[in-house]
């Protein structure tokens, strides 16, 4: 995957949020600000994108965006229970008309039995409704595992606007 593809992505994300006259925000865990990295690299971004928080400890996810240490402990930081707490505590913190929020496990460790490298979950929200959690297991090494989970979130959300909710 190119740089350019991604960045083709962002632009255009950015430009239909701006359009809508809709805000987004980002709750980010294996990626690490870099689905935000992207949206900000658009001129103009400022007009929709609110912020990203970068959890990528528990701990983090628990202080910045009030993700439940009782989900951690029953599903995991890599779930789709997970991302979904991650889009809402983002959402309140922001008052956002979109969030999104991606976690997995990019790799080499840091898999299990059920959870290989590679397994990433990421979620949308609309107005603190669930309308998207997606289940992805991403080929290649640590860094294509990141761009594929950045590519798929932000298809994700252009496909939701195209459709209007």
């Amino acid at each position: 995957m190119q740089y350019n593809e991604l960045k083709i992505l962002a632009e255009k994300l950015v430009d239909m949020l701006i359009k809508k006259n809709y805000t987004i925000t980002a709750a980010e865990s294996c990626t690490g600000g870099l689905f935000a990295s992207y949206i900000t690299s658009v001129a103009g971004s400022s007009e929709c994108f609110k912020g990203s928080f970068v959890t990528y400890s528990n701990e983090m996810k628990m202080k910045m965006i009030n993700v439940s240490s009782n989900m951690l402990q029953k599903h995991g930081a890599v779930s789709s229970e997970c991302v979904t707490e991650m889009c809402r505590g983002a959402m309140l913190q922001t008052s956002s008309d979109i969030s999104i929020a991606i976690s997995g496990i990019a790799g080499p460790s840091g898999a299990t039995p059920n959870k290989p490298v590679g397994t990433v979950y990421i979620a949308v929200l609309y107005k603190a409704h669930l309308i998207k959690v997606g289940h992805y297991i991403f080929e290649g090494n640590r860094d294509d595992v990141r761009n594929y989970s950045v590519k798929e979130a932000l298809s994700s959300v252009i496909k939701l606007l195209e459709k209007e909710f």
